[in-house]
Parts: C-alpha cells; sequence; structure tokens
C-alpha cells in the first residue's frame, strides 16, 4: 500500500540512508547508487514518504517507487520496508 495517488512501479534494493539537500530527499542505496524526489508536496506525499524513511535503518531490505513514466534509476516517490 502507498500514499502516492497514480500507478507506482516497485523496485527492490537494500537501504543505506538518505539526507535532504537542495530541495531534494536523496536515497542512498546500499550498492553505492542513489535516487531522486523533489521536496514538493504533491498530494501531501512527501512528508509520509519522509516519515517511512525515518523507520528504516541502514542494511533494511526496501522497495522504492517510482511513478509510471520516470526513470527508476534517477527518481522515487516512496519507499517500504520490505
Amino acid at each position: 500500500m502507498t500514499h502516492i495517488l497514480g500507478a507506482v512501479t516497485w523496485n527492490k534494493a537494500i537501504f543505506y540512508g538518505f539526507y535532504i539537500k537542495d530541495n531534494e530527499i536523496i536515497l542512498l542505496l546500499d550498492d553505492g547508487t542513489y535516487r531522486r524526489m523533489k521536496l514538493i508536496n504533491w498530494e501531501d506525499s512527501y512528508p509520509l514518504t519522509l516519515k517511512n524513511l525515518f523507520l528504516l535503518k541502514s542494511g533494511d531490505s526496501i522497495q522504492y517507487g517510482t511513478w509510471n513514466g520516470y526513470e527508476s534509476k534517477i527518481w522515487f516517490c516512496d519507499v517500504r520496508r520490505i
């Protein structure tokens, strides 16, 4: 279940951490890559995504969601522990 409206594609990864810089949330993955989310409050989405990120610990298995049509190697819109 996600709070994001519209179609979302889910990708599996290992969570490493996150930080906020230049109006973006940067999701760090265990393989050394990262995904970005703009801090624009589409349908109240980013506060819930940020809350989900604070619940994760480095090494957690996660799924990160990407809106259909967006490049999943660059963007994310939601995250959840699996």
